[in-house]
């Protein structure tokens, strides 16, 4: 017979851990946003028509497509390293789909507790940050290897195409956000 444990749902978690939790949910949709950026690169349309294809998609859909829509992988021809990136994202995903759906609680002994899928295991603000620093990394890597048409030609940008949104994604050095959890961190 399995064990039951009564946990109570309204007692609140650690803050820092609802810190880390709201620096995750910015990061994932920075990293989803990049990949919309990508897609809109490589399809060279404005940024506004690709959220407009890929309104309802989840990062996965983004990526992978869905239906009868391409995903940006379905895009690109090789080029080195996108597919560790796109593997990474991938488990990036897995992850933030775990602390998303995942029951977060703490339990009788004080420790906080993640049940996803029935199986339980301890959360520590330090693991929510490497996850952090981990998808801010995917983001400029991602973003290094799809560069914005033209700019990395060195020519000038068709001038149909919209680049308002591009300089988000370009400079992890302008980012407040990002430039402390990168640094000590440059094994890329």
């Amino acid at each position: 017979m399995a064990k039951t444990q009564l946990v109570d749902l309204a007692q609140p978690l650690p803050p820092a851990l609802y810190e880390r939790i709201g620096e995750l949910t910015v990061s994932f949709g920075r990293l989803e946003h990049m990949v919309l950026l990508a897609i809109k690169r490589k399809l060279e349309i404005p940024l506004e028509e690709a959220a407009q294809i890929y309104m309802n998609f989840t990062l996965g859909g983004k990526l992978f497509g869905k239906g009868s829509k391409r995903g940006l992988k379905s895009f690109l021809e090789s080029v080195d390293g996108l597919d560790d990136v796109f593997d990474e994202i991938e488990k990036l995903n897995n992850e933030r789909g775990k602390i998303m759906h995942g029951l977060i609680v703490t339990d009788k002994d004080g420790n906080t507790v993640l049940s996803y899928r029935n199986k339980p295991s301890k959360v520590e603000p330090a693991e929510l940050i490497d996850l952090n620093i981990r998808v801010i990394k995917t983001i400029v890597q991602l973003n290094q290897l799809i560069p914005i048409p033209g700019l990395s030609a060195g020519l000038a940008s068709p001038t149909n195409l919209d680049f308002t949104y591009d300089p988000l994604a370009i400079d992890p050095d302008d980012d407040p956000f990002a430039k402390p959890l990168l640094e000590g961190h440059d094994d890329q």
